[in-house]
């Protein structure tokens, strides 16, 4: 199915605020501009990014980097009873994209997200245990790119194995009984286009974090709240920023990496499907 023909840049996103934040450094949107050309200079704060030709662990192209944490629910043997969340950053040095990722650079980001991590711990139940966070090298396919039988045009190019982990093995501390595994808390990653705000979403939440009325403390809402700014910051100092990558705008095709400009949470918990127990310990059925 052909993709169509994408509209200007400047008609499909909005322009991001100007520079005056510590959430809003040098970089803003980073744009393949295979199909729109130069369109990503319609923009005030924006880079062009090239497409992968390349595959697995070293793709040849522009990428960033997927860190995804994944926790152990102690409660089941079963693997899949077990819950992830992911953040992707982008690596940007001396006002230019940076493809390469040292050892130096895995231990700013390893630092910046280790206090995260550890005021998630603290509200998640013993049951649980962050066990690590792996990194993986993303990157974009070029427009038009078809694999497959029958075709389809995925937007990313696969991931090798992962390029570096961080060990946690962190056991959650928090008070209270652990909460079906499929309730959540969201953490929303804020862009300039609203509809493609990233999330996260926090397992392992104890009952001590809900209020009489089934909310969120706002103790617990701002702790996380505060943790996740605090990760952001501490990357754009390092010169590393958290993105959502967005593959449709306003129904067009995009190969492009949104960086964020706020975080949001709140008092609702949610609900993830897919971390619901798969069997059952106890099943009484009648007659």
């Amino acid at each position: 199915m052909a993709l169509g023909t994408p509209k200007p840049l400047a008609e499909v996103l909005p322009q991001p605020p100007k520079p005056g934040s510590a959430w809003m450094k040098t970089l803003f949107f980073l744009f393949n501009t295979s199909v729109f050309g130069v369109g990503y200079l319609a923009f005030d704060y924006a880079t062009e990014i090239q497409p992968a030709t390349g595959t697995g662990s070293a793709p040849q192209g522009d990428t960033w980097r997927r860190f995804v944490t994944h926790v152990n629910n102690l409660d089941t043997a079963d693997p899949a009873d077990d819950s992830e969340f992911t953040v992707d950053i982008a690596n940007w040095t001396s006002a230019g994209w940076d493809n390469s990722w040292t050892s130096a650079d895995y231990t700013a980001v390893g630092n910046a997200m280790q206090s995260f991590i550890g005021i998630i711990g603290t509200h998640m139940s013993t049951n649980y245990t962050i066990v690590d966070t792996d990194a993986y090298a993303m990157a974009f396919h070029e427009y038009g790119y078809t694999e497959g039988d029958p075709p389809r045009q995925p937007p990313f190019v696969k991931s090798g194995p992962p390029e570096n982990k961080f060990s946690w093995n962190l056991v959650g501390t928090g008070a209270g009984s652990a909460l079906p595994p499929q309730v959540a808390s969201t953490i929303t990653e804020m862009t300039p286009s609203r509809r493609n705000w990233g999330r996260l979403y926090l397992p392992g939440i104890t009952t001590a974090n809900v209020g009489t009325n089934g909310r969120w403390l706002t103790a617990t809402v701002d702790a996380w709240a505060q943790a996740y700014e605090q990760m952001v910051l501490a990357l754009a100092t390092a010169g590393f920023y958290v993105v959502v990558p967005t593959t449709t705008v306003s129904g067009q095709p995009a190969r492009t990496l949104q960086v964020i400009t706020g975080v949001q949470c709140d008092d609702v918990p949610d609900v993830q499907r897919r971390r619901r127990y798969r069997d059952p310990k106890h099943v009484h059925a009648l007659p």
